[in-house]
């Protein structure tokens, strides 16, 4: 695992750039008011976390 301080903006750009986002949110602006509740119950005072975890699977092909 690794992780990655971002501020407000840098996170706010990472939402908005998820295809989750861009096609299966109807309302942004709503969006964006929850993200910035969200940010604000849980980092008032600075950067926000990002913590990432890659999972990397492998098989075999037979063939």
């Amino acid at each position: 695992m690794h992780s990655v301080p971002m501020d407000r903006e840098r996170v706010r750009n990472l939402a908005l750039s998820s295809s989750y986002v861009k096609h299966g949110v109807a309302d942004i602006p709503a969006f964006l008011q929850a993200l910035e509740a969200l940010l604000d119950a849980t980092s008032p005072n600075g950067p926000v976390e990002m913590r990432y975890i890659t999972r990397a699977i492998a098989w075999r092909v037979h063939g």
